[in-house]
């Protein structure tokens, strides 16, 4: 099928939790007796309503409790979220709980992520010591390890509420620091600026609060949230990520039944093309609900963004092969990213080695190579409706199907195993009467190539609409997840068009030139 697994939208709807985890803080040291009198007024549990494109798709909770262990006196802080969507008529579910103790003075000391990733467990442990911190991952029966280096400015959203309940907090205040980013393992940079502070209503009480706008540095995405006078979040929202906001409510409502959010993987259009890989050039008038639409297409060599009255103007052509492709392999520091093996592409496995040897043979010319690994993924891979979970290559190696998603990380790895640079491009892709979201590869063969081994084309058609792109590293998925995930929030179905309202034209090949369909109810013309 013609649409992005359902496990990218799971992996972005996940970082709600981290994310609101993220309003971190500078280091500081205090001594126990400060660190018990401050943890005792931190205890408690709140409750949240996690709303998705303006609709109920699940519920977080926040657990604090003091406790000592070997005379020393600590905090627990469990967070938990639950999110539940339907897509394609298939229910997913997705559960995220982060533990952190804080020690004494008031910093880290352990991180403990358990994740259920619609079906696939995944499993973090981080111990911080000294300026270092030692992670340990395991997810679809491989374990990795790193130690992280922090820097000076490394600390933990605790201090916000502490600096609340000393009454240090003032509007105006920016925080800079570094964090560790749990849900990938690694470290950000994040700025905090306390904006306002103004009555909020929270359910029928109104309570004084401060109103904080953090921006990630890695993701380049701004939270918004609002903390109480006892530095107690009570409204958390994503602007950038589905619409999403967290609001505190009472335990009950929060647990409440509610349906599975249902999200579209398509959006209809008004022509029909029943042969897409004959496409060579397609025309697309797009309009955004929330965001201008030339804001959530990228341009790309082979696709242009022009905006026009608020709306975009979209242009795509097909892919071309290349004229002069190197021979192999190929090495250039910029590219270093695109040939690396990681937690996804492990391109340096012994199984993935071996097989992109045997598909390829003796070849050396770079471009041939590819091909030949992308029609043997094609041919070999059985093809899937939906395989929700983010699964690795060598777990895809080991099952032998999926749907594109599967099909572009494999290809993903037998290509850098080969010594071929390659990246996941994520988008939509036109079929029938709707544009379908999707996933294909792209691959640097003297220049980038895009690719689709799920549907055997060696260089895609104009039908294949580009919103990102990912080397598979864990902060460049979730980048790209995020830049995909964005343009669901301005997708609307029920419109006929939903979210761009499209208007499309397709390309035919006549006697003389090229003959456009242009606008719906436009007349045709050759030209």
């Amino acid at each position: 099928m013609r649409f992005i697994s359902p496990a990218a939208i799971a992996l972005a709807l996940s970082l709600s939790g981290c994310l609101s985890r993220a309003a971190t803080v500078a280091q500081q040291t205090d001594t126990s007796a400060q660190a018990e009198q401050l943890y005792q007024q931190l205890e408690g549990s709140s409750w949240y309503k996690v709303e998705v494109l303006g609709r109920t798709a699940g519920y977080a909770s926040i657990e604090s409790r003091a406790f000592t262990e070997a005379g020393r006196y600590k905090l627990r802080v469990v967070e938990r979220i639950v999110l539940r969507i339907s897509m394609a008529g298939e229910s997913l579910s997705a559960h995220s709980e982060l533990v952190t103790t804080y020690g004494p003075d008031l910093r880290p000391e352990s991180y403990v992520v358990s994740e259920d990733q619609v079906g696939r467990q995944r499993d973090i442990r981080a111990t911080v010591e000294g300026d270092t911190i030692h992670v340990v991952s395991e997810a679809g029966g491989q374990t990795t390890e790193q130690t992280l280096k922090t820097g000076p400015d490394f600390g933990s959203e605790l201090q916000l509420s502490i600096d609340i309940l000393e009454g240090g907090l003032q509007v105006g205040d920016i925080y800079q620091m570094e964090v560790f980013f749990p849900d990938v393992g690694g470290l950000d940079q994040h700025t905090i600026t306390v904006t306002e502070q103004a009555p909020f209503q929270v359910g029928d009480e109104t309570v004084n609060a401060f109103k904080l706008i953090t921006r990630s540095k890695k993701l380049n995405l701004d939270i918004v949230s609002w903390l109480d006078e006892q530095g107690e979040m009570i409204r958390y929202e994503v602007p950038g990520l589905l619409g999403l906001v967290m609001t505190k409510v009472p335990a009950a409502e929060a647990l409440a039944e509610f349906s599975p959010l249902k999200i579209s993987p398509a959006i209809e259009v008004s022509r029909r093309v029943n042969n897409p890989q004959a496409l060579n050039y397609v025309r697309l008038r797009a309009s955004g609900q929330a965001q201008p639409a030339a804001q959530l297409i990228p341009a790309s060599p082979r696709q242009t963004v022009t905006a026009q009255n608020g709306e975009a103007l979209v242009e795509i052509t097909k892919a071309e092969a290349p004229a002069d492709p190197p021979a192999l392999p190929i090495e250039a520091p910029e590219l270093a990213e695109y040939l690396a093996s990681n937690d996804m592409v492990q391109s340096d496995d012994t199984a993935i080695v071996s097989l992109a040897r045997e598909i390829a043979g003796d070849e050396t010319n770079s471009w041939k190579a590819a091909q030949l690994l992308v029609r043997w993924i094609y041919e070999n891979l059985q093809k899937v409706k939906s395989e929700p979970r983010p699964i690795s290559a060598l777990e895809i190696l080991d099952q032998k199907s999926g749907d594109c998603t599967e099909h572009a990380t494999l290809a993903v790895a037998l290509a850098r195993a080969t010594q071929v640079p390659a990246r996941m491009v994520t988008g939509m892709a036109w079929m029938g009467d709707s544009f379908y979201y999707h996933a294909w590869v792209e691959v640097y063969v003297g220049q980038w190539v895009e690719m689709d081994p799920t549907w055997g084309e060696m260089t895609v058609d104009a039908g294949h609409l580009r919103l990102g792109d990912t080397s598979l590293e864990k902060v460049s998925f979730i980048q790209m997840a995020l830049a995909t995930g964005r343009t669901i929030g301005a997708l609307d179905t029920t419109a006929g068009l939903p979210g761009f309202r499209a208007a499309l034209a397709r390309s035919y090949q006549c006697s003389g030139g090229r003959r456009h369909v242009g606008w719906p109810g436009g007349p045709a013309r050759c030209g």
